[in-house]
């Protein structure tokens, strides 16, 4: 695509507003003069997901919570009912170790003499989104008295704010000696933030009333060129004063703060590849705000179910490095092993497998979501060593973690359960009556397990029969997960925690697909079998441009393509679960020629075009 280049434009546009005379305030950047403490200590950081700090960011772009209200850094909170403690003994009673949720998280501030100080006020900014059974308050004392806990926002106002940031304000009586402020705040794996705490009194000194929201970043067009996008800065605060308006790139449009109080500004043109500065300048206020661009880059198409993973990479290398698999999160890797697992019944094992302990980055299995029926996942799993392991917690997640496989210590044992949220109250263990089902160290389990999108189920097989294997049907389940509502589910997550939740595991021979049958092939029996690949081609039709190949064996395959005219048109050697691309063909039928380790397979497929 043709590159674009636009001109920095401007626009002008007046009237001062007056406030108040600033007493102390706290904004986390440059206005620190109101000093606090917290309890718990502030946790976590701009990439982590248990956050009680000052930060940057909390990742999330949908409600403003990607920046700060006023500056670069504003107070973060996210998953405080689970946060990760550096070092329990210096806070015994720390969160996730035993206290009952939900755990008040407090913000307390240095009271501040108001002697003299009449039409006090109290102000801040604070924004949620995506919340459940969370909530923050704040407690004000009136010469050391409490005045009670006020809710400022909960679960019960609504999931989010409305609009990214909210100006809260609070009227300060007169003739107070002092003034005393702590906030209250909990969420349940959600995010919430705080910014630009004052406290003012009467005054004629003018203040800056605009403040920036809600930004935006979308893809004029996606291609293999050079594309441009188009961002969006949400305000309030205008019509109130002359501000000049500059992008460093792209054409500035849409709402004029001087007219309109609150509005969007619109950039658009903007290059691929660039981030956009938003500067708002004025006698008062100098704002400014980064837009990220964003990745105006076709995707490679997801596989096909099924998928089968022998893990047939490079030992010591990282899972995440082979084309399946990406890294989400820090820290180290899910690392491939030589050897194999094994299960009774099942199809031989081949390739290697993969080991991960203690915590680390998550390694994720995406594939084209299902959005209808049931999808299978199975693999075999060991617990190699469990020094340090304390505590339980999951291992495995599919979709968006709304079914989890946890595993928890029993003595020198460990037991098996499933659960929709990261609390082992929450988790269906499998018993034997009322007794857990206790696994031995260095065991060799085949677990399968599907979700159901239409009915919002998860169930669990254990150690299958070896004559339930390979069926066209399931058999009954160990465990049933009811109550998840997944829309879809389009990854396998392997997880990694903690030292005191993760044990050293070994997983081996991963299996996804749409039926009970393509996840628990039987061992073969038959001698042509164990020798010659069955090859199988998904779809076929072809569609979309695109299939994959699935065979039992995972060795390299050469494929060659011919027309109905018996001319070769493709050839190219791939690899276990790479897709063919065939958009260069035009529709028809077309005849498929697989080799691998010298024996040859043929197969028709129709290529259809939309």
């Amino acid at each position: 695509m043709k590159k674009i280049y636009f001109l920095l434009i401007a626009l002008l546009v007046g009237n001062l507003t007056y406030g108040q005379t600033l007493i102390v305030g706290q904004d986390f950047d440059n206005e620190t003069s109101w000093a606090y403490t917290t309890d718990p200590a502030a946790y976590g950081t701009d990439t982590d997901s248990d956050v009680w700090a000052s930060v940057t960011t909390l990742g999330r772009s949908d409600n403003g919570l990607d920046l700060a209200q006023n500056g670069v850094k504003f107070w973060g909170m996210h998953d405080l009912d689970n946060p990760w403690v550096s070092n329990p003994v210096d806070d015994p009673l720390a969160p996730g170790l035993g206290l009952t949720a939900p755990y008040d998280h407090t913000m307390v501030f240095e009271d501040v003499t108001l002697t003299g100080k009449t039409e006090v006020n109290l102000s801040f900014y604070y924004n949620a989104y995506s919340l459940n059974a969370g909530y923050l308050k704040i407690e004000l004392f009136y010469n050391n008295v409490s005045q009670g806990e006020e809710m400022v926002f909960s679960d019960a106002d609504g999931t989010a704010t409305v609009g990214g940031w909210v100006k809260f304000t609070k009227a300060i009586p007169d003739g107070l000696t002092t003034l005393g402020l702590i906030f209250h705040s909990y969420n349940n794996q959600d995010y919430m933030a705080m910014d630009n705490i004052l406290l003012e009194a009467g005054g004629s000194s003018p203040v800056c009333d605009l403040a920036l929201g809600t930004t935006t970043a979308v893809c004029d067009a996606v291609t293999d060129g050079v594309d441009t996008y188009t961002a969006t800065v949400a305000y309030t605060g205008g019509a109130a004063e002359t501000f000049v308006v500059a992008a460093s790139s792209g054409m500035v449009s849409g709402d004029d703060p001087t007219s309109v109080a609150a509005g969007t500004i619109i950039i658009s043109g903007i290059v691929e590849g660039t981030d956009v500065t938003l500067t708002i300048t004025s006698a008062l206020c100098n704002a400014e705000v980064i837009v990220t661009a964003p990745n105006c880059v076709p995707e490679e198409p997801k596989p096909e179910l099924p998928i089968v993973d022998h893990f047939d990479y490079t030992e010591g290398t990282a899972l995440t490095a082979s084309e399946l698999w990406t890294q989400d999160g820090t820290g180290d890797s899910v690392f491939i092993s030589a050897g194999n697992l094994s299960y009774s019944d099942l199809q031989a094992s081949s390739g290697n497998s993969v080991s991960f302990s203690a915590d680390g980055a998550e390694s994720l299995l995406s594939f084209t979501p299902v959005t209808t029926g049931k999808v299978y996942f199975s693999f075999i799993f060991k617990v190699s060593d469990i020094t340090n392991w304390t505590k339980g917690g999951y291992f495995v997640s599919l979709g968006n973690f709304q079914s989890r496989l946890n595993i928890q210590p029993i003595g020198n044992q460990f037991g098996i359960g499933i659960a929709k949220v990261n609390s082992l109250a929450e988790v269906i263990w499998l018993l034997s009556g009322s007794d857990s089902v206790k696994f031995d160290v260095d065991s060799e389990i085949f677990v399968v397990m599907n979700y159901d999108v239409d009915a919002g189920t998860s169930e669990v097989w254990i150690n299958p029969a070896g004559t339930d294997l390979g069926l066209e049907t399931a058999p009954a389940s160990a465990l049933l997960l009811t109550g998840a509502d997944m829309a879809e589910v389009g990854k396998f997550v392997i997880r990694q925690d903690s030292e005191s939740e993760t044990p050293t595991i070994v997983m081996d021979e991963l299996r996804v697909g749409v039926t009970w049958a393509s996840v628990t092939p039987r061992a073969s029996t038959n001698s042509i079998d164990k020798y010659n690949s069955k090859v199988t081609v998904y779809p076929n039709p072809v569609s979309n441009g695109y299939f994959s190949i699935q065979s039992t064996s995972n060795a390299e395959k050469h494929v060659k393509i011919f027309n109905d005219l018996g001319q070769q048109v493709y050839y190219k050697v791939i690899k276990e679960n790479q897709m063919v691309d065939v958009t260069s063909l035009g529709a028809g039928i077309y005849f498929v020629m697989f080799e691998e380790k010298g024996n040859i397979s043929t197969e028709k497929i129709l290529i259809t075009k939309e």
